[in-house]
């Protein structure tokens, strides 16, 4: 079990991303217990969808395998990805090479096959 301010964070997610209030901004957003926050779209082709950070960029290298490049000052931050198409049995199974220029997300259905797929992600720091 995550501990409270996890906790916190991870329920005000949910609610936005299931209320759509964080459409329309650009840059990093302050949880109410003091962590930011980037919230972007990416598209199965790799490019950036409508909402995406600003001078952040993302790319599909390989079938299912997404990279998306920051402009974050170092690699203290956590991802959290879901997939956002409506696509079933597609889960993110890891987020690799967290550095503090990139992140990878890898992507595979069921039978462990990767897959390409539109999906939203989440960078807490």
């Amino acid at each position: 079990m995550p501990n409270d301010d996890l906790q916190k964070q991870i329920d005000e997610l949910k609610y936005m991303l299931n209320n759509h209030k964080h459409q329309g901004f650009d840059q990093t957003k302050e949880l109410s217990t003091g962590a930011s926050y980037y919230i972007g779209w990416v598209n199965s082709d790799g490019t950036a969808g409508s909402l995406f950070p600003n001078n952040w960029s993302s790319s599909r290298t390989s079938t299912g395998n997404y990279t998306i490049t920051h402009t974050l000052p170092n690699a203290n931050y956590v991802v959290m990805a879901i997939v956002s198409d409506g696509t079933t049995g597609v889960m993110p199974m890891t987020t690799l090479n967290v550095s503090s220029v990139t992140f990878r997300i890898l992507f595979f259905d069921t039978s462990q096959v990767a897959t390409n797929v539109n999906f939203a992600f989440a960078v807490f720091t």
